[in-house]
């Protein structure tokens, strides 16, 4: 025992040794693993410090480090086998259209001009999208098209509630990577309540951590809103511009406080004020590498938790002794013995499915695309309809004797609560569906892919509609998943109601399932010069108002207004149809189809993304 003490003390007064890259932190009743960078006052990296340079506190009492070694940048960066794995978050809480626009042009700078070739990144919205494109890549030209797919939407009321589950998944997807890893989190501000750091945000914030700690993750934010201005209002001498000038100051400062918090308690990085949005992914991105590991012993209590209670949280607050420099490390952890690195075995083929409807990043061996409408039957009650347009590249098609086609798909869909409550994995809906079909529409179809419907009943809200497919044989093979998000409006408490809107073109009617079956073709791809042919219901809720309805449909891109057309009076329960000629030289890309209905000056709106090729 003596030789190992002095061992020991000859290593504290000596630098840091290089650590193993691959190693992750630890949250065990004998030992308690985490990481810490150390920079300068011009934000570069110490490398130098000794074990005797740091002090650890568990809950304000000091801690014996027992372990210490340190994970250089460089070598990190330099290992092709050891690349960077990042996921970036577009948190689109809040999220203006022209900020969304800055985002997109940002995201393909970095994918230009920053990713190195070892890189492997992830690209996910809050709002959802195909898991097919939110898989990691090290290929900048499926980053490209990631991003290219990208298309603002209005946000829905209670997606704020969107940005916890998103992190959790994603640093539970990074744990099996080596190293320190890295969640950027690309976020235009969240405005919460003083007073709920106190309770359920804190809880919160803690959950996110323990979770990103676990899993060798540090939390990344970018405030995207640039450089503020603050005009201060038009209060101009005597005082009212400055009490302007403050409130909007400290508005503004407020909703950087998650995303601060976020950060801090991760190790992360923070960053604002900088129109470099670019810049600063890379910065985030950069930050992952040339970190100390330290060690101790948690203390025999540390993991105790009493029959029935939550597991306790230990703070953490790491410090270095050299003056002048600046400590970042995580500030906490559950009492909870384990590190996200762990896995519970293999899951079953149901399992399988069930985890890609609630992580995108299971789920990327086909493309499938969620659109999610309401409709209401003739007493007002809603019920979800979801149509999944499943590309034909990893379906299995069975060719028979006559030459036709057959694939047996399993579907599974579920609405999942914004309004209030925990996210749970129950209502999920599923289904099995066999389609066979012949000709050119086997031809079609083989090509093209097919559009599957699950329609399920469910109460007014906001929800965050998944969905998940794959084959359906002994040995399905690849998962594919989408997300969406979407409103149900009450009939009881709503003026107006949209329902039924569809968009196609082509010379026949709205799209409709063949006969017998969930399915329907693929509508052809839009194109410049097509004729954008649209239909939908404006039906009235059980308020009194019984003032004229008026609707209208409007084109957008991104922020601009490609066209809108004159409001008509129209009679609840009406079929409105129409088209509009799109333009030769309309350029490719992603769009928005509207429709706004408006009486006694209420309004509501509905919205339907689509792309011309």
């Amino acid at each position: 025992m003596r030789t190992l003490a002095a061992i020991l003390v000859c290593l504290a007064t000596l630098p840091a040794q290089t650590a193993d890259p691959g190693i992750v932190l630890r949250f065990d009743v004998d030992l308690v693993q985490v990481d810490a960078i150390v920079t300068d006052s011009n934000g570069h990296r110490v490398a130098d410090l000794t074990k005797d340079d740091f002090q650890v506190l568990q809950d304000g009492k000091p801690q014996r480090i027992s372990h210490f070694s340190y994970v250089p940048g460089d070598r990190q960066a330099a290992s092709a086998d050891a690349g960077r794995a990042v996921v970036i978050v577009i948190d689109e809480n809040e999220l203006r259209v022209a900020d969304f626009l800055r985002v997109q042009q940002a995201l393909a700078k970095y994918v230009d001009q920053a990713l190195q070739p070892a890189d492997l990144v992830a690209l996910i919205r809050t709002s959802g999208g195909s898991g097919a494109l939110q898989q990691f890549s090290g290929d900048p030209a499926l980053l490209r098209v990631a991003v290219q797919h990208m298309t603002w939407k209005p946000p829905v009321p209670q997606a704020d509630r969107l940005l916890k589950p998103v992190l959790i998944r994603a640093a539970q997807a990074l744990a099996g990577f080596p190293g320190r890893k890295s969640i950027v989190v690309i976020s235009a501000g969240r405005v919460i309540d003083g007073g709920l750091l106190d309770g359920e945000l804190l809880q919160d914030l803690r959950e996110i951590s323990d979770a990103a700690n676990r899993a060798t993750v540090a939390i990344d934010a970018i405030d995207i809103r640039g450089l503020a201005v603050f005009t201060g209002g038009r209060g101009g001498r005597g005082g009212r511009g400055g009490g302007q000038l403050g409130r909007e100051l400290q508005t503004y400062r407020e909703s950087q406080t998650y995303l601060e918090m976020l950060s801090e308690a991760t190790g992360g990085l923070f960053q604002a004020d900088s129109n470099d949005m670019a810049g600063q992914i890379r910065g985030a991105v950069d930050d992952a590498g040339g970190y100390y590991l330290l060690a101790w012993s948690p203390g025999a209590d540390a993991f105790k938790t009493k029959p029935g209670a939550d597991p306790k949280y230990h703070g953490l607050q790491v410090k270095a002794a050299r003056r002048g420099v600046t400590v970042r490390s995580r500030q906490g952890f559950f009492a909870i013995p384990g590190t996200g690195a762990e896995t519970s075995g293999p899951l079953t083929a149901e399992e399988q499915m069930r985890d890609a409807l609630f992580s995108p990043f299971r789920s990327g061996g086909l493309d499938v695309q969620l659109t999610p409408s309401v409709v209401y039957d003739a007493a007002g009650l809603p019920t979800l309809e979801s149509l999944l347009l499943i590309r034909p590249k990893g379906v299995d098609f069975h060719e028979d004797p006559d030459h036709c086609r057959t694939a047996n798909l399993e579907l599974m869909t579920t609405a999942v609560p914004l309004d209030a409550g925990p996210e749970g994995k129950d209502k999920i809906a599923g289904d099995r569906v066999s389609i066979t079909v012949c000709g050119d529409t086997a031809r079609d179809v083989t090509r093209d892919g097919i559009v599957a419907m699950m329609r399920s009943p469910v109460a007014p809200g906001h929800y965050q509609v998944r969905a998940a497919v794959r084959n359906n044989s002994p040995d399905p093979g690849p998962i594919g998943s989408s997300t969406q998000t979407i409103e149900v409006p009450d009939p009881r408490k709503q003026d107006l109601l949209i329902t039924g809107v569809s968009l196609w073109t082509g010379s026949g009617g709205p799209p409709q399932l063949i006969p017998g079956t969930t399915y329907r073709m693929v509508e052809p791809a839009i194109h410049p010069n097509d004729a954008l042919k649209f239909t939908f219901q404006v039906l009235r809720g059980d308020t009194k108002s019984a003032g004229p309805i008026e609707a209208q449909v409007k084109l957008m891109r991104g922020d601009q207004e490609i066209y809108a057309s004159r409001p008509r009076e129209v009679q609840p329960g009406e079929l409105i149809t129409g088209l509009y000629k799109l333009d030769p030289s309309i350029t490719p890309g992603a769009y928005l189809f509207g429709v706004v209905a408006r009486t006694a000056g209420h309004e509501v709106t509905r919205w339907l993304d689509f792309e011309v090729m």
